[in-house]
């Protein structure tokens, strides 16, 4: 039994994946990326240990709570979504992070698109691409026109 038991611990400790304990925040954010569409529920716990390991009111938790909401979004978990969301936006603009803001409105627009709140998705969509245009951020100006456009052919 005493020599079960050291062997025991070590295969459950190398069990463990290393990946997820030694990757930093944007090697995190970038796993983030690949499964996002195609399996939310990963994409989820890697935005947890992302948010786990960014420091308070900085860039990396304001990534982290984005991408947090974004995996609730395409679990269908539109208020916990928002909560996370909301919360990207006040610390993004407490830091000053304009990027993030911008893309946390643009998620809250999606989600207010998605529960027909028509008028709510434009606002969060203008807000977004306000700061994109800004930031001349030319992607995320055409990601907002594009969303835009499909609020007014979704209206008829």
């Amino acid at each position: 039994m005493r020599r079960i038991f050291p062997i025991l611990i070590f295969t459950l400790l190398w069990s463990i994946p290393q990946s997820s304990i030694t990757q930093t925040a944007d090697e995190l954010s970038r796993e983030f990326e690949l499964l996002i569409y195609t399996d939310p529920n990963s994409a989820l716990e890697i935005s947890k240990a992302q948010l786990q390991k960014s420091i308070p009111n900085s860039i990396d938790e304001v990534n982290a709570l984005i991408n947090n909401g974004q995996a609730l979004y395409y679990m269908d978990s539109y208020d916990e979504a928002l909560g996370k969301l909301t919360k990207a936006a006040e610390i993004g603009d407490q830091i000053k992070h304009r990027l993030g803001v911008a893309n946390a409105k643009y998620h809250t627009g999606e989600i207010a698109m998605l529960r027909g709140q028509h008028g709510r998705a434009i606002e969060q969509f203008i807000g977004s691409m306000d700061i994109f245009t800004e930031l001349r951020d030319s992607v995320g100006i055409a990601l907002c026109l594009n969303s835009i456009g499909s609020v007014y052919t979704s209206q008829g």
